[in-house]
C-alpha cells in the first residue's frame, strides 16, 4: 500500500522539486559525519566517488546524472580513459569512461555503530537486550505507540 502511494506520488515534478532539498540534506549529513569523525574512528574518507562504466549507454546515463549534479551546484567530472588513469594512475580499468564526484565521502557503518555504542556505554546509557516494549509514549506529546518494539542492542 505504501509502495503504491509512493509510486503514484513520484512524478517528474515532485522529483525535480525534491532535488535541492535532497542536496541540502546530503550536505548537512556530510557535515554531521565530518563532525563525528573528529571524535570517533569509523574510517570516514572524503575521496569522492568514481563511477566506472564499461558500456557507452551506461556512461551516457552517468553523464546525464553528472549534468544534473552540476545544475544543483555539485562537483562532477566526466572522464575518458585518459582521465581515469590520471585520477587512478595505478589502475587498468576496463571502462569506456567514468564520472567522478569529488565531494562524495564514505565510512564504515559497522565501525561507526561500534564507536557510538562504546561511547554511549561509557556515558552509562542503559542497553536492553531483546526486550519487547509496548504502549510507549513520548513525554509532553500526544504520541503513543502500541506496537511491540524489539530493541536491537
Amino acid at each position: 500500500r505504501w509502495g503504491l502511494s509512493f509510486q503514484k506520488a513520484s512524478t517528474t515534478k515532485q522529483v525535480e522539486a525534491a532535488k535541492p532539498i535532497l542536496r541540502d540534506i546530503s550536505h548537512l549529513s556530510k557535515q554531521l559525519y565530518q563532525s563525528l569523525a573528529k571524535e570517533f574512528e569509523f574510517a570516514f574518507e572524503e575521496k569522492g566517488l568514481l563511477m566506472l562504466c564499461q558500456k557507452e549507454e551506461t556512461l551516457a546515463e552517468e553523464i546525464d546524472l553528472a549534468h544534473q549534479a552540476l545544475q544543483l551546484g555539485l562537483d562532477a567530472k566526466i572522464l575518458d580513459k585518459k582521465g581515469i588513469l590520471e585520477l587512478e594512475p595505478e589502475s587498468s580499468p576496463n571502462a569506456v569512461g567514468a564520472v567522478y564526484f569529488p565531494g562524495d565521502a564514505h565510512c564504515s557503518p559497522t565501525a561507526l555503530m561500534s564507536e557510538l555504542k562504546s561511547y554511549l556505554a561509557q556515558q552509562k546509557v542503559p542497553f536492553f537486550q531483546s526486550d519487547l516494549w509496548s504502549n510507549y509514549s513520548i513525554p509532553n506529546t500526544q504520541h503513543t505507540y502500541n506496537n511491540h518494539i524489539r530493541k536491537l542492542f
